[in-house]
């Protein structure tokens, strides 16, 4: 499990430096980028992916785990490939019946993520 949570780490540390050259269509040129960049969501990614990998000593050492907990800003970003999933197959309605199934996905979607994280907090606390 280390080794896994060690090669997500590795991805996100990378997912950080791809998003300092990540164009959109607000900002364009590396400096408008990466200042947006900076001000949005470096602090909270850096927080919880950095500690974590300077951490790994071969000792299964949770003191600075609960800083994961800081990727949570990133929470709507988990309905992303849902939406261009659903967007493929559902082609041939209309947009607004587009739009409305892909919310109530969504929706539900965020509802069993919730319901997870809910989980993870019980068991974390009956633990304790």
């Amino acid at each position: 499990m280390k080794t896994l949570e060690l090669a997500f780490d590795t991805i996100y540390v990378v997912e950080i430096l791809l998003n300092f050259i990540k164009r959109t269509r607000a900002h364009k040129d590396l400096d408008s980028i990466s200042e947006n960049y900076i001000k949005t969501y470096f602090v909270f990614d850096v927080v919880a992916t950095v500690p974590c990998l300077l951490n790994v000593k071969g000792s299964e050492n949770f003191s600075l785990y609960f800083l994961k907990c800081f990727r949570i800003v990133h929470f709507f970003r988990i309905s992303k490939p849902l939406q261009l999933l659903l967007s493929v197959l559902l082609q041939k309605y209309s947009k607004k019946r587009q739009n409305d199934l892909t919310s109530f996905c969504a929706l539900i979607l965020y509802v069993i993520y919730i319901s997870h994280c809910c989980a993870c907090i019980f068991i974390f606390l009956g633990k304790e």
